[in-house]
């Protein structure tokens, strides 16, 4: 038994040997007979029964604070209802319906995974929809819970015991909503990148043999000026051809980021043009679909609540068939070394898991190019190569365009060709990495320290 909430809906697991028809049954006969007869007989025989069931089968403690709250407010009004004069019958019906309505749900959800019920029963046409709409609310929810878990740590580590006070807690639970809410900012802009359509998302040919030489993205004086007229890009200039590593650098703060909201359209570009070789223009709020983006922090871009599912939400939005999207699904994620882990809550995986699965859902659908923005961060080294190796080998056979954005300059991946160094939102150098990675232009660039007395060399 545990407090965990993702391992309650996804660890579902029962003790008696009842199929899940028979479970469903169960509910659903329970559900009606407390809602039609009206009976506080029959309200609390089913309450009771419900209680005795997820006792046996030794659900999650935490299955159990729902009827529990609810027990507690009953007793609470009854107690206040006394104390007027009412007739207690007018509280104690409906709180104990809503009591045993609650209980019966809660030995349901905490002896069938939630996993196991939307593959069986909700895989298919509008019930799928149904899902991906359910294990959205749960992401949302894991989200909130883990932002105020994380809030409360932080306050215990700095004011100790104190961080049960009032108003700390009430910083806390405020402070976990605002970084739920800047999430969810966070996932909008993700949302418009990964639904974006492509006729034939996953059928483009992966032979290096069909892999041309074109033009894959030209950048002509990129410049972004935000309202209080701050430049956060200016005159970036830089093309690529098809297959083409781009390396880009610079200290925090540089534009890198920038660079690659410009390019995907969530940033509005002030004055110049991004073209890719498609003949097709950046432009604000409009997603390019053969454009795929791999975030800094892997949370802000999964919208299922498994591997698997994350990778099949994006596939299913962009057309392609459920059961091909299944079969393309479990063909990334082993390839990004992740098969195993298809079925695992994404709240469960560690950072590095969750940085291959945001990876997986990214290539899924075959993007011409790949923006990957600071991709190696949080990981340590010996991770960081193995992803970067991981990477290069699953690419290196779709002509896939890769900007490679990073200011760790000991992590290069092999297959650059090409390098741009940019600081303040200017661009100091594009060149080849052995002329662009010169101690003159790292120093330039902000990303070196001439030492004392030599200058910059």
């Amino acid at each position: 038994m545990h407090l965990d909430p993702a391992q309650a809906l996804f660890g579902g697991k029962s003790c008696l040997p009842l199929p899940l028809q028979l479970r469903l049954a169960i509910v659903f006969v329970g559900l009606l007979a407390v809602v039609l007869t009206g009976s506080d007989a029959v309200a609390g025989t089913v309450a009771a029964l419900s209680l005795i069931l997820m006792v046996v089968e030794q659900v999650a403690r935490i299955r159990f604070v729902l009827p529990l709250l609810l027990l507690v407010n009953l007793s609470l009004l009854g107690v206040m209802w006394s104390l007027l004069g009412l007739p207690l019958q007018n509280v104690i019906s409906p709180c104990l319906r809503a009591f045993a309505c609650a209980g019966l749900l809660s030995w349901f959800g905490g002896t069938v995974s939630w996993n196991y019920l939307k593959h069986r029963y909700l895989g298919r046409g509008k019930l799928n929809a149904v899902a991906h709409f359910v294990d959205y609310g749960i992401l949302h929810g894991e989200i909130l819970i883990n932002q105020m878990v994380q809030r409360f740590d932080a306050a215990f580590a700095r004011v100790g015991s104190r961080y049960r006070h009032p108003s700390v807690v009430a910083a806390a639970v405020a402070g976990g909503i605002g970084s739920a809410f800047e999430r969810a900012v966070t996932l909008e802009e993700a949302r418009r990148v990964r639904q974006a359509t492509r006729s034939a998302a996953v059928t483009r040919s992966e032979s290096s043999d069909e892999v041309q030489t074109e033009t894959a993205l030209v950048v002509e004086n990129a410049c972004v000026k935000v309202e209080n007229g701050v430049s956060l890009l200016a005159g970036i200039s830089f093309s690529l051809r098809t297959g083409e590593w781009l390396f880009v650098a610079g200290p925090s703060g540089s534009g890198k980021t920038t660079l690659l909201r410009t390019i995907l359209g969530l940033q509005k570009l002030s004055s110049g043009e991004i073209k890719f070789g498609s003949g097709q223009k950046a432009r604000w709020r409009v997603a390019n679909a053969d454009v795929g983006l791999i975030f800094q922090n892997p949370d802000d871009q999964f919208f299922a609540t498994t591997p698997r599912e994350d990778v099949i939400w994006g596939l299913t939005c962009r057309g392609v068939d459920h059961g091909k999207a299944c079969l393309r699904a479990e063909e990334v994620l082993s390839a990004l070394g992740v098969g195993g882990l298809a079925d695992q809550p994404i709240s469960k995986l560690s950072f590095g898991e969750k940085k291959r699965v945001a990876i997986a859902g990214a290539l899924a659908v075959n993007p011409k190019m790949l923006l990957c923005d600071e991709p190696t961060y949080g990981l340590d080294p010996v991770a960081s190569r193995r992803l970067i190796a991981t990477l290069e080998n699953v690419t290196k056979n779709h002509g896939t365009t890769v900007v490679w954005v990073s200011h760790d300059l000991h992590l290069v991946p092999g297959r650059v060709k090409k390098v741009l160094l940019i600081r303040d939102g200017k661009q100091i150098c594009f060149d080849a990495p052995s002329t662009a990675l010169t101690e003159f232009n790292l120093v330039q660039a902000g990303l070196s320290v001439a030492l004392e007395g030599q200058g910059a060399l």
